[in-house]
């Protein structure tokens, strides 16, 4: 599969001519997509720079290898209408051997409504990190971004502390500072970040398809909390502030009112015992 891993000799004719059915048998299978996807195996040129050095190529062969036979079951499952298993096993090739060329194929499953944020998401990765991708396929992830920016919204956290842990409708969109914008569907959506050292701040934004939001947050350190309080009141602030039956001196008179009450009464029955009561 790999012509530079292989030990045996061979003529360079007998190496063409295996490439050339490889990449027929690839079309026939797979469809066009598919071959672009598959040159991380097919060409020895672009399997070693997504590997890095020689040696790192020798020791990611059986990755590689493994990550090949994911494509294209993925491929296979792809065309025959069964995106979202393609799409499955499209993500397992690249936790196998991530190669941003995957990127591509991650992308095409996730062009439905729902997961569009996660397409835009691939297909830009896709084109800024494989510049040496061929130019049909980078034409075709160019128009995919450009008809998802219309559909979809941007987030932009280009003004967020570094390090501050982003989450989108309670999932986790990664740390700051991000490599492009948050791009999610119309309507309302959660916002919550969380800066180190600082208070966890959400929010709830309604966007629009084709626009962009920026949002701007506050200082919600402890500081800046604690800094907003208002200060203590003073002893004398406070007893002017309480309810009049919360004060001392209103059950003292309120005491001597009842006190005096009931000696008036007792004098007076008193009286009554020793003359005629009218």
């Amino acid at each position: 599969m790999f012509p530079h891993a292989i030990g045996r000799d061979r003529t360079p004719l007998s190496v063409v001519w295996r490439l050339v059915l490889r990449l027929l048998a690839t079309v026939g299978a797979c469809g066009f997509f598919g071959v672009i996807a598959s040159a991380i195996s097919v060409s020895p040129a672009l399997a070693q720079n997504d590997a890095g050095a020689a040696g790192d190529a020798d020791a990611t062969a059986p990755a590689r290898l493994r990550a090949q036979e994911l494509l294209n079951q993925g491929n296979e499952l792809f065309r025959a209408g069964q995106t979202p298993a393609a799409l499955r096993v499209y993500r397992e090739a690249h936790r196998v051997f991530p190669s941003p060329k995957l990127f591509f194929n991650i992308g095409l499953c996730e062009e439905a409504p729902g997961q569009r944020g996660l397409a835009m998401k691939h297909f830009s990765a896709f084109l800024r990190q494989t510049p040496d991708a061929g130019a049909a396929v980078r034409a075709q992830a160019q128009a995919s971004v450009a008809t998802l920016a219309k559909q979809l919204a941007a987030v932009d956290l280009g003004n967020v502390d570094a390090n501050a842990a982003v989450r989108i409708d309670g999932e986790p969109a990664g740390l700051t500072p991000l490599e492009q914008p948050i791009w999610v569907e119309p309507g309302i959506h959660s916002l919550s970040i969380e800066r180190p050292g600082k208070l966890v701040w959400v929010t709830s934004i309604d966007v629009q398809a084709g626009s962009t939001i920026v949002p701007t947050i506050p200082d919600a350190s402890p500081a800046a909390i604690e800094a907003r309080q208002p200060a203590p009141s003073s002893p004398d602030e406070n007893a002017n502030a309480r309810p009049l039956w919360r004060r001392w001196w209103f059950w003292t008179a309120l005491g001597v009112l009842v006190a005096t009450g009931t000696a008036v009464t007792v004098i007076k029955l008193r009286e009554c015992h020793q003359t005629v009561c009218e």
